[in-house]
């Protein structure tokens, strides 16, 4: 009795163990079949959306179209794989962020949906103009294509770009009031940054990041208390990095 007991038990985790390895199987291959398949459409019918930030388009239609397996101007059902264009939007072009290919079974209509990268700063470096994005990814600025953010000059090498001007330029994204207030950042060194505001001809310095929350808050207080007692054109320079305090250098004769 106890021994048929055993069996049966046995025998359940032997089943149970059966169907838990077929659905592992049927789901690795369902997971191989998805990345081979290719599902047919009608290329004509293909719609392709760029999403930009609103801060200046750098892809066109054509060339979303031109990086695609297929003819857009065929009427011929074609087989494609979406996850493949998805893969291949990314690599064909440093703009493009991310791709979302999704195909409409009613209609046969291929969607391609693409995501641009979101440009936070301009600068210079060796004669050529870049963007630098929210992920800290460089990208040449591209004819007839101009972002409304700041510019940046001076010391571009690789460690300001990525130690100085990056955080910084992340930072002044991230809190929009100072990116629509600066126009324009010199970068001298990795030690001494200035900020030239879009109206006046006040400069701002910066020592460092470390301090750049508390450093930023004394510019209104510059301009609430210091300004009005002394004039627009009594200082050219205000120097921000020194704790509880506002060092102003007045303006050469």
């Amino acid at each position: 009795m106890v021994r048929r007991k055993e069996r049966k038990r046995l025998h359940r985790i032997l089943g149970w163990t059966v169907m838990g390895l077929l659905v592992i199987l049927l789901g690795c291959s369902f997971v191989l079949a998805r990345r081979h398949v290719s599902y047919a459409i009608y290329p004509s019918r293909t719609a392709i959306r760029i999403q930009d930030t609103g801060k200046g388009r750098f892809l066109q239609e054509r060339e979303v179209a031109a990086a695609l397996p297929i003819d857009l101007k065929d009427s011929i059902s074609r087989g494609v794989d979406p996850e493949k264009i998805e893969r291949d939007l990314v690599d064909a072009s440093t703009y493009i962020r991310s791709a979302t290919a999704y195909i409409s079974p009613s209609t046969m209509r291929l969607h391609v949906i693409v995501h641009e990268r979101t440009p936070i700063i301009r600068y210079s470096r060796n004669g050529a103009t870049w963007y630098l994005d929210d992920e800290g990814i460089s990208v040449p600025q591209r004819r007839g294509s101009t972002a409304y953010v700041p510019l940046a000059e001076g010391a571009m090498t690789d460690g300001t770009i990525h130690y100085v001007l990056y955080p910084l330029a992340q930072y002044l994204y991230e809190h929009s009031e100072w990116s629509h207030f600066f126009g324009y950042i010199e970068i001298l060194s990795e030690s001494k940054i200035h900020l030239y505001p879009r109206v006046g001809t006040v400069v701002f310095e910066l020592h460092g990041l470390e301090t750049l929350e508390q450093d930023l808050a004394k510019i209104p207080v510059y301009y609430k208390e210091i300004e009005p007692q002394v004039g627009t054109n009594k200082y050219s320079l205000v120097k921000l990095s020194y704790e509880n305090q506002i060092v102003c250098v007045k303006r050469e004769k």
